[in-house]
């Protein structure tokens, strides 16, 4: 039963009246709106799940507590103990592609908090900027989280981040639709400074408040990162990193000619996939800048969409080097496309210093 959905799980307990509280101490909460015709079916049903697993865990105390003249401290203990990891909830994973109400997220998030859960997984649009936005920076300080994954829509106003994630366990960690907070009003924001355990990161669509700041990423393990939609430059202070994954457009970077501040010879496998509203030669130089700042790569993918933009430029292929010369495998997905004409010249092109790397045309 721990691997049904909570919907599911309700649903079978009904079966037997041996079963009928069983629900209520399984590790993980695990509610979406595709298990719904309606979206108030969805609040009503996630906020009766949220009130009767507390009831539950509430009524094993008391019964304890009732009685307890008649145990030593020992057993008494013991039993405690055992009533804790009864109902222990681990997961909350709930998603909503509508409004879900502060209260009901207030419930939520508390529950988290008392039960000090190890993941936290919340899609859902915020309609109150103010008491939306406080309501979430408890889970910033939660250290048994292990797995973070936060999706926010709003209409237009930004959710801001604390100045740091102060999650000493987190290994697993996806952002989406959210500001970064300056560090002390400077000109670049370091959210995962504390996150010492941080293996694998993305940061979808998000952005660094105020213009022309920096994000720094950092992390002493982070082996696996993915960048998408990023409105800001990036630093990248995590020496381990091995995959890397990037897609967007480039229309942010255009006066800085980077979208990275430094190179990243660590990275071993990365995939790109850029995204031209109409391609530039000045778009395609900061393409060709990344390329560079990652010519380290052993594995790389490209999608066919982001190499058009090199026909912009002057004299291809006739130009210098990426320099790709530890490069053993390069994969082109075209998606069902013809063969485009300059296909040759491209991979010629880019496999300059790597002849004998691996070529798949996908």
């Amino acid at each position: 039963m721990d691997f049904l959905i909570t919907k599911e799980a309700v649903q079978t307990c009904i079966l037997s009246k041996r079963w009928k509280d069983l629900w209520k101490h399984l590790p993980t909460l695990n509610v979406s709106h595709v298990h719904f015709k309606r979206a108030d079916f969805f609040k009503k049903f996630l906020n009766k799940v949220l009130k009767h697993r507390e009831k539950s865990s509430a009524k094993i105390l008391n019964k304890v507590l009732k009685h307890r003249k008649k145990y030593n401290a020992k057993i008494l203990n013991k039993v405690l103990k055992h009533g804790e990891k009864s109902s222990a909830l681990c997961n909350i994973e709930v998603e909503h592609q509508g409004y879900v109400p502060s209260k009901l997220l207030s419930k939520m998030i508390n529950c988290a908090v008392k039960h000090e859960v190890e993941k936290f997984k919340v899609g859902t649009y915020l309609r109150d900027k103010e008491s939306n936005t406080l309501l979430f920076r408890s889970i910033f300080s939660l250290h048994s989280l292990k797995c973070l994954d936060l999706s926010f829509y709003t209409y237009g106003w930004e959710v801001k981040l604390p100045e740091t994630i102060d999650l000493p366990e987190l290994a697993n960690c996806c952002l989406r639709h959210v500001t970064f907070t300056l560090a002390n009003d400077k000109d670049y924001a370091m959210p995962f400074l504390k996150c010492k355990k941080l293996s694998t990161l993305v940061v979808d669509d998000c952005k660094v408040s105020g213009d022309d700041k920096i994000l720094v990423i950092s992390g002493d393990i982070l082996s696996s990162l993915t960048i998408m939609y990023q409105h800001s430059r990036v630093q990248i202070s995590a020496p381990y990193v091995r995959s890397f994954s990037f897609k967007g457009a480039f229309k942010g970077y255009i006066n800085h000619h980077q979208v990275f501040e430094h190179n990243m010879d660590f990275i071993e496998n990365a995939s790109i996939t850029v995204l031209w509203y109409l391609p530039n030669p000045k778009l395609v130089e900061i393409f060709i800048n990344m390329l560079k700042r990652i010519s380290n790569v052993r594995s790389l993918k490209l999608y066919w969409n982001s190499l058009e933009g090199l026909s912009q430029v002057p004299n291809f292929p006739n130009i210098e080097p990426i320099g790709f010369t530890n490069l053993k495998s390069l994969t082109i997905l075209l998606y069902n496309r013809d063969r485009p004409s300059m296909l040759d010249d491209v991979m010629n092109y880019l496999l300059q210093d790597s002849p004998h790397a691996t070529k798949r045309i996908i």
